[in-house]
């Protein structure tokens, strides 16, 4: 005790070693957990795949598979396999593996039967319209998963949608309690940009399920679109909170980006954005997810450099750089990327543009080998292409060559008419029936 009253100031630094152990042990050990209760350690191993599947890790089908089959009650992994089973072109694989397991849960048996539905070749067949349906029906939906009957929902065709919601309206006037039905509701509100309607019903969600992250981050966007700072933060921060409570570190992720970039933009709270966006940038690479942590890095990019911190900003943007690249080498089929990126980009026009607005998809062949195939592009973009614009190398060479229009140098040509219906579907006009079309050529150009 005389040797501490004559050195106080080695106490400080053996309290300061004691810390800085802690804090390491608690970040070895403890790398997939969140501020409070415990990670299962079913769900530790769940996120130790998708940190692998992140990686590119060569046998991530096989260990996902061999997971699942440990852990039959593990939801997220059906929905996540089934993604991986597509993309790998393995979908019998996961077929045998989905018939072979039967979780004790219910509600887990709704995520395999949402997983199986994912599987289908064709998501405009009467086959998936009954399967959506059916999950949309189950007294057990929960708010993931009518997030997902929404954003399946077949865009040429809504007649079985509408049926949907019918059923979640009556389900609500039934059941108060019905989360699913009144996430659902909200959710497509949302896209509608009913604000007051989506707002009333997602509130109603979040009373609900206090613990289930969804609820907030749509009510985050509507509060962002609204201009409405601090409720926009109050219900991120309670969003993030409920992700963290069920351990869910892609949603944290999520939330915590929206919310940093947020405060920044919105707000101009370039410290707490900060913060938030840090708080991100870790989860991101705690996931080995190296496009939200290059999102991330840009975003502190902006930051750093509206603080006039140019050095940093450099550094960032470098960093940022270095992930794009990362990611972009780790892509061996980037028209799978490509195509989840117009998926993306289709969910958000659905979202934002007004309601009289229209998307029109329109396949381009470039190439001679086919890549991708017509019917994996609408699979995938739950859409029918206006028009498909054939591969004519030649065709297309010599009227570029000549300086008159493909149209009128070769009208005959399959890629012209093809041409002509895009044209037709942007002014909003029918294509004309093969007799009309015959007749209407005549008048135009005179008999042959």
């Amino acid at each position: 005790m005389k040797w501490l009253r004559t050195h106080p100031w080695m106490l400080l630094v053996s309290l300061g070693t004691l810390m800085a152990a802690a804090v390491g042990l608690y970040v070895h050990q403890g790398t997939w957990q969140t501020p409070g209760p415990a990670m299962e350690p079913a769900q530790a191993a769940y996120w130790q795949w998708v940190r692998s599947l992140n990686q590119g890790t060569a046998d991530v089908l096989a260990e996902g598979e061999d997971l699942l089959r440990e852990n039959p009650e593990l939801r997220l992994l059906y929905l996540r396999l089934a993604q991986v089973c597509r993309t790998a072109d393995a979908v019998a694989s996961c077929e045998r593996l989905f018939a072979d397991l039967t979780p004790e849960d219910p509600l887990t048996m709704l995520y395999r039967a949402a997983a199986q539905a994912l599987l289908l070749e064709d998501m405009t067949s009467d086959e998936a319209v009954v399967r959506w349906q059916t999950l949309a029906h189950a007294p057990d939906l929960d708010p993931t998963l009518a997030r997902l009957v929404v954003d399946q929902a077949p865009r040429e065709s809504t007649s079985w949608f509408e049926v949907t919601k019918g059923w979640w309206r009556y389900r609500l006037d039934e059941d108060s309690t019905a989360a699913g039905a009144a996430f659902g509701l909200g959710y497509v509100a949302m896209r509608r940009q009913a604000w007051d309607e989506a707002e009333a019903l997602l509130t109603q969600v979040t009373r609900l399920l206090p613990n289930d992250p969804h609820a907030y981050r749509e009510l985050g966007n509507l509060y962002h679109v609204t201009s409405q700072p601090a409720r926009f933060e109050a219900v991120l921060t309670a969003g993030i909170a409920a992700a963290r409570t069920q351990h869910d570190l892609e949603q944290e992720l999520i939330l915590s980006s929206t919310l940093g970039w947020g405060l920044a933009q919105r707000s101009g709270d370039l410290v707490r954005g900060e913060q938030r966006l840090r708080e991100a940038l870790a989860r991101s690479r705690t996931l080995s997810d190296v496009v939200t942590e290059g999102q991330s890095l840009y975003r502190l990019a902006w930051i750093s450099h509206a603080q006039h911190r140019y050095d940093e900003t450099r550094v960032l943007l470098d960093a940022a750089t270095a992930c794009y690249e990362k990611s972009s080498r780790r892509r061996s089929h980037p028209e799978i990327a490509a195509l989840r990126g117009m998926s993306l980009l289709m969910a958000f026009l659905a979202e934002t543009t007004p309601l009289q607005a229209r998307t029109l998809l329109v396949i381009n062949h470039v190439f001679p080998k086919e890549l991708l195939k017509t019917r994996d592009v609408e699979n995938l973009l739950r859409a029918k292409p206006a028009a498909e614009v054939p591969y004519t190398e030649v065709e297309i060479h010599r009227s570029v060559n000549e300086g008159v229009p493909l149209v009128m140098a070769r009208p005959a040509s399959a890629a012209a008419a093809a041409m002509r219906r895009l044209a037709q579907a942007v002014i909003g006009i029918e294509a004309p029936t093969g007799a009309t079309a015959k007749k209407e050529r005549r008048g135009l150009f005179g008999r042959r």
